[in-house]
């Protein structure tokens, strides 16, 4: 009698988890990675999931383990959210699949077609969160695909605008001839240069500019980084203008301490005298 009380309630348990189960979207995780934590924590120490879902446990942790290490390297919370969801699925897999066997143990002993009948329901919904799991990482590979894809996309489209490809990203230069002599305010022709850069944000909308200011070493250091600040404020209210969000862009002023050429000649204090546009990927 003890037997049967204990594998009805496993029954019911196991039937509530399908049913969550089923109703999982794809992909988006229906717990944060803290509660997938807490819930891993559980399944860890329960003796039964050790026992009889050793390899299940295992993928579980390495899953949570690359979540964690996501979430530590600052990762988009996206994709967070989505290795959270993968994590939450073997978790359940796991879980299912110790109740499941710790049935057929007590099926095998008990001999009883009812049993056997329950098992089965189990056996399916361990499969139907398998199929799930499968399903997530089919549909994230895909997004990863078409993400690479979009990102050598607007690479291709940037360097035939002459940018630089760096390790911060492509950059887009401004130089000091686009700007009215010792002033902010953007000529016509720098103008002309940033409607197209517009379009190409338009066309990437999760593409994120950082607009970095520069001058020569010319005058104080203060006057320098105060021009700096002013020119890349100039560059982002003209986007802005052209209807670029404004969240999309980031101001950093530099003034005369991140040369690209030497002070000592003409040449080299206009290459100095710019602003630059480093593309970063949102994803």
């Amino acid at each position: 009698m003890r037997t049967t009380h204990m594998l009805v309630r496993s029954t019911v348990s196991l039937a509530t988890l399908g049913a969550l189960i089923s109703c999982s979207s794809l992909p988006a995780s229906s717990m944060a990675l803290g509660e997938v934590r807490q819930r891993h924590a559980a399944i860890a120490a329960d003796p039964d999931v050790n026992a009889l879902a050793t390899e299940e446990l295992r993928a579980a942790t390495a899953s949570l383990r690359r979540a964690e290490q996501a979430e530590d390297a600052s990762a988009p919370g996206a994709v967070v959210d989505h290795l959270a969801y993968l994590t939450e699925q073997r978790v359940k897999i796991a879980e299912l699949t110790a109740q499941s066997r710790s049935a057929e143990r007590v099926t095998a002993q008990a001999g009883q077609q009812r049993d056997a009948q329950r098992l089965a329901m189990r056996t399916e919904e361990a499969n139907r969160a398998q199929q799930q799991l499968a399903t997530a990482q089919r549909s994230s590979a895909a997004q990863t695909r078409m993400s690479d894809e979009r990102i050598d996309s607007l690479e291709a489209q940037l360097l035939a605008m002459h940018a630089q490809k760096t390790e911060r990203g492509m950059v887009v230069t401004l130089s000091d001839v686009l700007f009215s002599t010792g002033g902010t305010q953007l000529s016509a022709r720098g103008e002309q240069s940033l409607m197209k850069l517009a379009e190409l944000l338009k066309r990437y909308p999760t593409s994120a500019v950082v607009v970095e200011g520069h001058t020569d070493s010319t005058g104080s250091s203060a006057g320098n980084l105060a021009l700096s600040d002013r020119r890349a404020r100039e560059v982002v209210g003209v986007l802005v203008g052209m209807g670029i969000e404004e969240r999309r862009l980031e101001v950093q002023a530099h003034g005369q301490d991140d040369p690209v050429a030497t002070n000592s000649t003409a040449a080299g204090r206009q290459m100095n005298r710019r602003v630059e546009l480093v593309f970063r990927d949102q994803r």
